[in-house]
């Protein structure tokens, strides 16, 4: 599993954050982003971020881990 610093240094741009938080999600650029990607082990969480940023943010492709068979329907 690769972490944040790794990431960074393959030259990626990574926020680390509560992104259930407007302001976090807004001062990470989710305005001129192409991807959110959803990673919360919390299932509701996930689901609430996941709410969020459709409808804040609808033109990002979102890619989300599921934490069990029914979270992923």
């Amino acid at each position: 599993m690769m972490d944040i610093q790794v990431l960074r240094k393959l030259g990626f741009t990574v926020y680390y954050g509560d992104a259930t938080r407007p302001d976090l999600m807004a001062s990470a650029g989710a305005e001129e982003a192409n991807v959110l990607v959803v990673a919360v082990d919390d299932k509701q969480k996930s689901l609430k971020i996941i709410d969020q940023a459709r409808r804040r943010y609808p033109h990002l492709k979102i890619l989300a881990r599921a934490v069990d068979m029914d979270h992923t329907y």
